[in-house]
């Protein structure tokens, strides 16, 4: 879509979620928050990132296209027409970059929770998906062809694009429909939400308009922060405390050096040991106990490891895609993220059939 140096906010990305408030937006938030934290963590978090990077890019998105007569073909004469149409519609399938195309809109579908965009033809060889931006558009419909039908905000163009000038130029940059529609806005402002053509319109979503993935944020959060006490108490753990013990007089329990001497030995130490980092030097006339770190190390290591295992049964995704470890259930999982993945593609197959038969399909094909 149409962008200016004033369509994004300078602040965006810069709240941190803590899980509590992950947890919240999860459970009660507005899908614009929703989506807002998704977006957060597609940037900032690589393993959310893998997820959906993960499945977006699993299928090939390689296409057959097959004609389906309506009619026996020996009682008719129209294979020549079928042929020409068929070619046709070869080029035009391999004009929109089914590949390219799907798995970018498949990406933005996993991070927002669904994909808006309109179809553009610029000439018989120049086709055009044009994304929409995704907080001015809804869908509450199907149309006779099972295609989700896609709304948009007019008062996009006044909200988001404030200059008069570049208004203008952005209404240039959609199908002429939306600055027809931009004008019945204009002059009545109910008109607000208007209904894009079935030829033109995109949507794509899998169940509702929410990011699929965005349940496992909250553990990805708890993740983050037993990594930050795991590094604190690797830290720790090499940190040293060397303690010199100032001998006691049996008799009268008193030190056998003066309290001057004393400094002077405490002195020496730390200037001998200055260099050396994670070392601090102690004189006591106590007997003292460092206690093990280990069991506590351990602990936390199991519960990081608990951790990881709670990410990804939260995404749905076996943590063995990303970190192998046997082979026996690995072939089973991704056997079970591809049905997912085949179900949503369910939808650009449905949505690039109809583009084909709107074009080339006749009274005895399709």
């Amino acid at each position: 879509a149409y962008k200016n140096s004033n369509t994004k906010s300078t602040n965006a990305f810069q709240i941190q979620y803590t899980k509590d408030q992950a947890l919240n937006i999860i459970t009660n938030g507005k899908i614009e928050d929703l989506q807002s934290l998704s977006q957060y963590f597609w940037y900032s978090s690589g393993l959310y990132r893998n997820f959906i990077l993960y499945l977006s890019t699993m299928l090939s998105y390689d296409t057959l296209l097959v004609p389906k007569l309506k009619v026996n073909p020996k009682k008719g004469n129209f294979t020549d027409a079928l042929g020409k149409k068929y070619f046709q519609a070869l080029s035009f399938v391999d004009t929109v970059n089914v590949p390219l195309e799907f798995a970018r809109i498949m990406t933005l579908m996993l991070i927002n929770g669904a994909y808006y965009g309109v179809f553009r033809e610029f000439s018989e060889d120049t086709f055009v998906i044009q994304d929409l931006p995704y907080a001015y558009c809804r869908t509450r419909f199907k149309n006779a062809y099972k295609n989700n039908v896609l709304e948009f905000d007019c008062a996009y163009f006044d909200r988001a694009i404030r200059d008069e000038l570049e208004r203008k130029k952005a209404l240039d940059q959609f199908p002429p429909e939306f600055k027809k529609a931009y004008n019945a806005y204009t002059n009545d402002s109910n008109k607000r939400w208007f209904q894009v053509s079935d030829e033109v319109g995109i949507v794509f979503y899998h169940i509702d308009t929410k990011p699929m993935l965005i349940s496992a944020i909250p553990a990805i959060i708890e993740l983050d922060s037993y990594r930050d006490l795991e590094y604190t108490s690797d830290k720790q753990n090499l940190h040293k405390i060397l303690a010199q013990k100032i001998p006691l007089n049996k008799d009268t329990n008193e030190p056998i050096l003066e309290m001057p001497e004393i400094k002077e030995i405490h002195k020496g130490m730390v200037g001998m040991l200055k260099n050396t980092p994670n070392i601090d030097v102690l004189t006591t006339f106590n007997d003292i106990d460092l206690l093990a770190l280990q069991d506590v190390r351990q602990v936390m290591k199991d519960n990081l490891e608990k951790m990881e295992r709670s990410v990804y049964i939260d995404a749905g995704i076996s943590k063995q895609i990303f970190n192998a470890d046997g082979n026996l259930s690995l072939s089973a999982s991704i056997k079970n993220d591809e049905s997912l993945v085949f179900d949503i593609v369910k939808q650009f197959d449905v949505w690039i059939n109809y583009q084909l038969n709107t074009r080339f399909a006749e009274k005895e094909y399709r």
